[in-house]
């Protein structure tokens, strides 16, 4: 029932934010991925210091390290083309896909550490990735800036990966060659 929550506010936060036909505008994606930024950082962190599943741990550290890392160079970009992106608050209720991730993020401070635990991350890891994915695709080119487009074909190699480590981790993916 927990799985099925936490699945249903993250299809229902994509069905609201899908992009417009017109694409985003680049201070949109700058705001868009800066905030998603924080919240996977964020939720990151919560999952490395609840799970018991020392792989979990280790994704789950690697996640908040890389949006933290790709959130710097973000934040570089924006200042770079003048755009302020302020600090975003992600549990906004006035933004659907805030509010979404909020209330799956709240979940998963209640959820015991176990696999059902990991399984409701690792769920809510894949529905957000490739969510942010098709995102990417369909905007990486819509941007004239350079060092816009060149950062998010980076961001799109690292969900690619987190989205590859989740898959991996729930058993429905072999693991990557070393």
């Amino acid at each position: 029932m927990i799985l099925q929550t936490l699945s249903t506010v993250l299809l229902l936060a994509t069905a609201q934010t899908g992009t417009k036909d017109q694409g985003l505008s680049d201070a949109e994606l700058l705001k868009r991925f800066h905030a998603l930024n924080l919240r996977m950082a964020d939720l990151g962190d919560l999952v490395r210091t609840k799970t018991t599943n020392a792989s979990v741990k280790t994704f789950a550290t690697a996640l908040a390290n890389d949006h933290r890392r790709m959130d710097r160079i973000l934040l570089s970009i924006a200042e770079g083309m003048k755009i302020t992106l302020g600090a975003p608050q992600w549990d906004r209720e006035d933004i659907a896909d805030n509010r979404a991730f909020a209330d799956a993020f709240n979940k998963m401070k209640t959820l015991t550490p176990d696999k059902n635990y990991d399984k409701a991350f690792l769920d809510m890891m894949l529905e957000d990735h490739n969510q942010q994915l098709n995102i990417l695709q369909t905007e990486k080119n819509r941007t004239s800036n350079g060092r816009l487009r060149d950062h998010m074909n980076d961001f799109l190699t690292m969900e690619l990966k987190h989205r590859n480590r989740a898959l991996e981790l729930e058993g429905k993916r072999p693991p990557a060659a070393s």
